[in-house]
């Protein structure tokens, strides 16, 4: 499971999550137009160093128009 230490986001596993994977699909730049997120705050949830607040989440999901789910933030990219 994944843990918060110090503002960072961890997952045990070295995995990343679904969301990090379509983040690197897209790209950070039009991550960040199609999202509505800095590129900045893109890079940090791609990287792991951050994760969206769970308050942000409902907000990215419909952004992302069908591409992700809530559990493509918890999930990893390999977990079917």
């Amino acid at each position: 499971m994944g843990e918060r230490h110090g503002g960072r986001a961890l997952n045990s596993t070295n995995g990343k999550t679904k969301f990090q994977t379509y983040l690197s699909h897209l790209g950070d730049n039009e991550a960040s137009k199609v999202l509505d997120l800095s590129i900045r705050a893109v890079k940090a949830y791609r990287l792991g160093e951050r994760a969206p607040r769970l308050t942000d989440i409902p907000n990215i999901v419909s952004a992302a128009d069908g591409s992700l789910s809530y559990a493509c933030f918890f999930e990893s990219a390999g977990h079917e």
